[in-house]
This record gives C-alpha cells, sequence and structure tokens, in this order.
C-alpha cells in the first residue's frame, strides 16, 4: 500500500488532487514508522501551500521526522517522471 500511495504521487495531477495524494501518502508512511519518506511528501506538500489543517499536520510530521529520520519498512519505490513516466 505505501509503494502505492508512493506512486501516486509521481503523476502529473491538478494541485488541488496532489494535495489529497501526497497527504495520503505522508499520512500512510507516517502511520507505519516511515519517517523519513513521510518527511519527504511532507515537504512536497508544503510546496503546494495547502489549506490550515494540511499544513500543521505536514509541519508536525516533518518535526517528527527530522528527530528520527529513517524508514521502517524498505519501500521498492522509484520516483517516476510525471511527463514521460520514466524512473527518474
Amino acid at each position: 500500500m505505501l509503494e502505492l500511495a508512493a506512486y501516486f504521487t509521481s503523476v502529473q495531477l491538478q494541485p488541488k488532487h496532489m494535495i489529497i495524494s501526497l497527504r495520503t501518502a505522508m499520512t500512510a508512511c507516517y502511520k507505519h514508522k516511515n519517517l523519513q519518506s513521510a518527511q519527504t511528501f511532507a515537504r512536497r506538500l508544503l510546496e503546494l501551500a495547502p489549506p490550515g489543517q494540511a499544513a500543521t499536520l505536514a509541519r508536525q510530521i516533518q518535526q517528527v521526522a527530522e528527530r528520527n529520520p529513517r524508514d521502517e519498512i524498505q519501500l521498492d519505490y522509484d520516483q517516476v517522471c510525471a511527463m514521460n513516466g520514466l524512473l527518474l
């Protein structure tokens, strides 16, 4: 499930849909103690200037992840270019 959420953040979406995608991936990674991945999704989410509650949650996850930046579960995830579908 974590890989699917991560890959869904790599496709080109409208900003409001990308916010949902990043928030879902960030939350899933956080719940499974993949804090380094959650921090990456939180950073990307904050770059889109999400509404209040999503931004607050992303900042909180970033703070927790900064203290313990590691992933409990190894993800089989390579970032994919949204323009052509090639691995980065």
